[in-house]
């Protein structure tokens, strides 16, 4: 009853967590949801913890790297002892005991069709192992309320995901119509000025410059329709990525000249991957622009290529000195559309699709992208990792 009289997401996660606590006999405990797509969890509800203490704890599903492994085999959690946990790393017991919590179990919200949603996690300050009955009692009640968050979640996803589409469909057609104006203006001085003459030659370049950002606006578009239809197809072949990076950041160079930002480069010794040239240009070269775009005149970027410490994935960063990153964006990073509301808001051009692109091809390639940033004004780093080319074979289309 505490479920079904909740219509919204947030109440729905409350009454999730009252319902729990009510079950166990806990004081205190709290509902996790996880981002699948952002690939982070979120302290949904609260009761009885304090943030501070939990602080080290966000973004992480459960509180050490065995938990993480029963929630998505879908089974609960159980800790009758926070003090004598052998698995649970000593800093994290330590914060735990610190924050008062001796016993905890976490179980999962998962739905009656598997998919992992989140989990609920009871809190006691004394040693505790609730009984048998209580254990399955809650595990119903987490799989009813995963059904009821699943449906509700659903709804206000189609919701945003619409009102999305409106603002990006709105982006789109600004930022398609934006290079039209130059270069009608620009026609118009061709046929006026003498050819050859400085005018004419001035004219030429601002058509030339305004097609090739027509032209990879409309690629970008081109590429999310196919990643959405999973169409996205790789050359691959044996690459030494060290030269690539340094031939993208010179194709890159004259941006940042002309905005007054500062290029560094270094990449540590010969790196050789399987990967598609082209897609490793477009990963890479869509970091640069991004780095460029929010970047101060009088800032700087750096780009780095080295191995990460097993000696199995090549490691790219693009690190800038520019706007920086808020924890909330970061969470939604790399999301189409979403970014197209942050381009909106500080006024930078573009359709947002880039960082989404990355991703896609990053994955596509067997590796990964990650983004960091200290905050608002402090910069950000862009981490590509690829899988180092593993020996001789012959290229493949993937």
């Amino acid at each position: 009853m505490r479920l079904v009289s909740h219509d919204e997401l947030s109440g729905l996660v409350q009454a999730t967590l009252q319902g729990a606590i009510a079950i166990s006999g806990a004081p205190a405990g709290e509902v996790r949801l996880l981002d699948a797509c952002a690939r982070t969890w979120r302290v949904a509800a609260r009761v009885g913890l304090d943030a501070r203490a939990f602080g080290p704890f966000e973004g992480r599903g459960v509180f050490h790297r065995s938990d993480v492994q029963a929630p998505l085999r879908y089974e609960p959690l159980m800790i009758d002892d926070v003090a004598s946990c052998a698995s649970m790393g000593l800093t994290d017991r330590e914060r735990l005991l610190a924050a008062g919590t001796r016993a905890m179990l976490v179980t999962p919200l998962s739905t009656s069709e598997g998919v992992l949603l989140g989990s609920v996690a009871t809190h006691w300050h004394e040693r505790h192992r609730p009984e048998d009955f209580t254990l399955r009692l809650l595990d119903v009640f987490a799989r009813e309320a995963a059904d009821l968050l699943e449906r509700v979640q659903g709804r206000d996803d189609l919701r945003a995901a619409e009102r999305k589409r409106s603002e990006f469909l709105a982006v789109v057609s600004h930022e398609l119509r934006n290079p039209l104006a130059p270069i009608r203006n620009s026609l118009f001085v061709l046929e006026h000025a003498e050819p050859g003459s400085d005018q004419a030659r001035r004219a030429r370049s601002t058509v030339d410059r305004q097609i090739r950002q027509l032209v990879r606006l409309i690629d970008d578009l081109v590429d999310v329709a196919r990643a959405a239809n999973n169409k996205i197809r790789l050359s691959l072949q044996s690459l030494e990525l060290g030269e690539w990076v340094h031939r993208v950041v010179d194709d890159h160079r004259s941006l940042f000249e002309n905005a007054g930002i500062r290029l560094e480069i270094d990449v540590a010794g010969p790196v050789r991957v399987r990967a598609d040239p082209a897609r490793v240009s477009q990963m890479i070269g869509n970091l640069l622009l991004n780095a460029v775009k929010f970047t101060e005149r009088g800032g700087a970027t750096r780009v780095s290529l080295a191995t990460d410490e097993a000696g199995r994935r090549a490691v790219v960063r693009v690190c800038d000195s520019g706007a920086g990153i808020t924890d909330d964006a970061l969470r939604m990073l790399f999301r189409p559309f979403v970014q197209s509301e942050r381009t909106i808001a500080l006024s930078k051009g573009g359709l947002g699709l880039g960082l989404s692109l990355v991703r896609t091809l990053a994955e596509l390639h067997g590796g990964d992208v990650i983004a960091t940033s200290a905050g608002a004004g402090r910069g950000a780093e862009f981490v590509i990792r690829l899988p180092l080319d593993a020996g001789p074979e012959e290229s493949a289309g993937r």
